[in-house]
This record gives C-alpha cells, sequence and structure tokens, in this order.
C-alpha cells in the first residue's frame, strides 16, 4: 500500500545567513537545508509503494521494491486522491462519467455512476466519505457552487449549497470554498468580500468566527475540533489576533477551536515582513504542520515543518512542486 518512504540522512549545504530586522529573536526558526537527490543512494532500501501521475498516460502505482506498475484505468487527470489509512484511491473516469475508487489490498475497483465533468474530487473526509465540488448546471464548469459529501459504503449523497450559508461568496470559482470539519459540525466558506472566512455551527446555524485575509486552504485535525489557517494579524481596520509583540506585516499561522477561540503558532513577522504561508498539512500524528514558506528576500526559505508543542520551526529549502 501508499506509504512514506524512509527519509536519507540529509546532507547539510551552505545558507546564507539570515538578516531579522529586529535584534530579539522570537522566531525559533532553524534552516536545514537538504539536497535534493536525482537517484537514490544505493544503500538506501525502498519499500511500499507510490500512486503516481503521468501527464501522457494513466496514472499507476509504483511498488518501490519490484519497481512494477498496475495502471489505473480510465484515471487520465491528475485529480488522484488517497485515503488517510492509504488503502483507496479515488479519481473520476470523465469518459465513463464514472466515480472510481480502488482498493490498494485486493486490486480491485468499485465504479459509482452518474459523475460528469461538473464533479471534482476535493479529499478523503474520512476513509470511507470522500468531498467532491460540484459546479451549478447553468454555469462553467470552474464554479464550485456546491459541496457533496459521498458515502462509499451506502452511495449516499448530502449536498451543501454555498447559497444556504450567510455572506456566503456564490460566485467563487476554481477552488472549492465549503471546508467542513469530519464530524460535518462546522463548515469554514468565503465571505462575499472575498476579504475572509467563516466559521459556521451547523447545528445552531450560527456564525462562530470571521477570520479576514487569510492564506491557501485551512487544515482540520482529526477530532474536528481545531483547524490550522495562515492569515495577517490586521491590516488597516480589520483585526485577527492582537499582542504586544512587534508585527512587520504578512501572515503567521493561527490555531483555531470549533468555537472559534484562535492563538498564534508562529511568530516570523516579529522579524521577517511579508511572510506568505501556504499548503499546510498535518503530520499522521498530529504534532507537526508542514507548510511552504514564502519571504522575498530569503531565497531558500521553501518547505518548512512546525512543532506544535514547541514552536520550532525549521525550514528546509525546498522549492518548487514539493
Amino acid at each position: 500500500s501508499p506509504a512514506i518512504l524512509p527519509t536519507p540522512t540529509p546532507t547539510i549545504v551552505p545558507t546564507k545567513t539570515l538578516n531579522p530586522i529586529n535584534s530579539t529573536d522570537l522566531t525559533n526558526l532553524s534552516i536545514n537545508c537538504v539536497e535534493v537527490l536525482d537517484m537514490v543512494p544505493t544503500n538506501i532500501k525502498l519499500r511500499n509503494s507510490l500512486v503516481l501521475s503521468s501527464p501522457s498516460s494513466e496514472n499507476y502505482i509504483l511498488d518501490l521494491e519490484t519497481n512494477e506498475k498496475a495502471n489505473l484505468e480510465g484515471s487520465l487527470s491528475d485529480e488522484l486522491i488517497v485515503s488517510p489509512d492509504m488503502q483507496k484511491i479515488a479519481y473520476i473516469d470523465f469518459d465513463t462519467e464514472k466515480l472510481v475508487i480502488y482498493d490498494v489490498n485486493n486490486n480491485g475497483a468499485t465504479k459509482y455512476d452518474g459523475f460528469d465533468g461538473r464533479f471534482r474530487l476535493a479529499k478523503w473526509l474520512d476513509n470511507e466519505n470522500l468531498i467532491i465540488n460540484r459546479a451549478k448546471e447553468d454555469k462553467p464548469l470552474y464554479y464550485h457552487y456546491s459541496l457533496v459529501i459521498f458515502d462509499s459504503q451506502t452511495s449516499i449523497f448530502k449536498e451543501f449549497n454555498l447559497d444556504d450559508f450567510p455572506k456566503a461568496n456564490i460566485y467563487s470559482t476554481g477552488y472549492p470554498y465549503l471546508y467542513p470539519n469530519p464530524q460535518i459540525t462546522k463548515m469554514i466558506y468565503l465571505a462575499r468580500d472575498d476579504e475572509s472566512i467563516v466559521l459556521f455551527d451547523m447545528e445552531s446555524e450560527s456564525q462562530l468566527i470571521e477570520i479576514y485575509f487569510s492564506e491557501g486552504i485551512p487544515a482540520w485535525t482529526k477530532d474536528g475540533e481545531e483547524f490550522a489557517i495562515s492569515a495577517v494579524l490586521n491590516f488597516d481596520k480589520y483585526s485577527n489576533f492582537a499582542d504586544d509583540l512587534p508585527y512587520l506585516g504578512g501572515g503567521e499561522i493561527f490555531l483555531v477551536n470549533a468555537m472559534g477561540g484562535i492563538s498564534r503558532l508562529t511568530f516570523l513577522a516579529t522579524q521577517y515582513p511579508n511572510n506568505y504561508f501556504s499548503f499546510l498539512s498535518w503530520s499522521p500524528t498530529e504534532e507537526y504542520v508542514a507548510f511552504d514558506l514564502q519571504y522575498i528576500t530569503q531565497p531558500n526559505f521553501g518547505l518548512s515543518i512546525l512543532n506544535i508543542s514547541t514552536g520550532e520551526i525549521v525550514n528546509y529549502c525546498i522549492q518548487d512542486n514539493w
């Protein structure tokens, strides 16, 4: 089954010296640039499998021990998503308009009818339910108007429309704009003004918090009790978080609980102005958050990992399509 590969011992390469603006360093940032090799070292034995996309043919599963390929029939797009337990692969075969869920254990596929070009896979909500974005019938395909939660065990749909939520931006294009927690008790969505996201309680049908000028997609924890988000501290008349520390502008990473309480996880904006965080992703144990860190005067910034408990950030200088 697909799995994380063993990590080779990093090769340290020279890096530029950071030049923070303030003398007191609150960032807890260290740099450990690793060299990305063109080939796997001969002393590293690979195991398990990878799911790979091919721009010119069907996607496939690569067995790292035998180097054998297993094609995923009809998977001609790069919209492959792997379940959290890494046992299932989902994709849409747009030629036959079927949703395909491939079980890596028995090498078999289950197919579901009725998935035309208006559907786009977003992610697995858990190991049974899929989040699928759906375009409105009278709009272009890239208008993601509703979110479908599809139960692969029962084939039951639950659909949520953007205009069911107060202040929701119903004219959004390109990306999904409804983000439920795994329990579907909370929903995050883009507000109509494009300047904020809203945390909405599905049971009381009430807004819990509005977060301004967020960057990227919120990342829920598995228990649905918290999510990580990147956003500014404040801008103009808008404020997400206030403390007595220096603020040079740009984003930070925050942890927001399911009732709207917000806490600050990073402090890079005390030293470096106009940072940009994107692609936030929890580790399987939820002890770490990986993200892409960009700062215009630090070209070595890139893939970074935040330790939630200690606040320590390690930047690995890996950039471009990581």
